[in-house]
C-alpha cells in the first residue's frame, strides 16, 4: 500500500549507502543476499546525510536543462535533491527498506586522494554550477520502514 500511495505522488526516492569493508569474494551462487546484509549490519556504517548514493522518481522529472554537473564529482546529487524539491516532489528516504552495501575503496582509479578530488578544478566546476542550491536526506518528510511511510524527523531535519 506504501508503494502504491507513494507512486501516485510526485515523489522522489533517496536513500543512503552503508560502507563495508570487503575482504572477501562473494559467491553468488550461495545465499549471498542474506549473508552480505547480515556481514554489512554487523560491519558497516552507514554514511552522513549527504551519503546519498541512488536515487528513484518518475521519468519526465528532469526534463528541464539542469545544469552541466560532471556526474559522479561534487555536488552534483545534493543539486538533484534540491531540484526535486523545488519542483514540489515529495521527498522519501527509502534507506531502511531498500538497503544499498558498498564496499570501501580508495580512489587510486582516479590517480588522486579523495581530499584531492573535492578540491580538484572538476569540483570546483559543479560548486559554481551548483551555486549553493543543495539538499539531502534530511530534507525528507517521510521515510519508508517496512513498509510504511512515517513522517520523518531527525536533529537534522531541515524540511522547509
Amino acid at each position: 500500500n506504501a508503494i502504491l500511495s507513494i507512486w501516485k505522488r510526485n515523489f522522489f526516492l533517496i536513500g543512503q549507502r552503508t560502507d563495508i569493508d570487503l575482504d572477501y569474494y562473494i559467491d553468488f551462487n550461495k545465499n549471498w543476499e542474506n549473508s552480505l546484509k547480515k556481514y554489512a549490519e554487523n560491519n558497516g556504517r552507514l554514511l552522513s546525510p549527504t551519503g546519498m548514493d541512488y536515487f528513484v522518481f518518475k521519468k519526465g522529472l528532469f526534463k528541464q536543462d539542469l545544469p552541466p554537473f560532471l556526474i559522479g564529482r561534487t555536488l552534483w546529487d545534493p543539486y538533484l535533491v534540491y531540484y526535486a524539491k523545488e519542483k514540489g516532489c515529495e521527498l522519501i528516504d527509502i534507506t531502511h527498506d531498500a538497503p544499498v552495501y558498498h564496499p570501501r575503496h580508495d580512489y587510486s582509479h582516479a590517480n588522486q586522494t579523495k581530499e584531492e578530488l573535492l578540491n580538484s578544478k572538476e569540483a570546483e566546476i559543479n560548486r559554481k554550477l551548483c551555486g549553493g542550491k543543495i539538499a539531502n536526506i534530511t530534507n525528507c518528510r517521510y521515510k519508508l520502514v517496512k513498509g510504511k511511510l512515517i513522517p520523518f524527523f531527525t536533529k537534522y531535519s531541515t524540511r522547509n
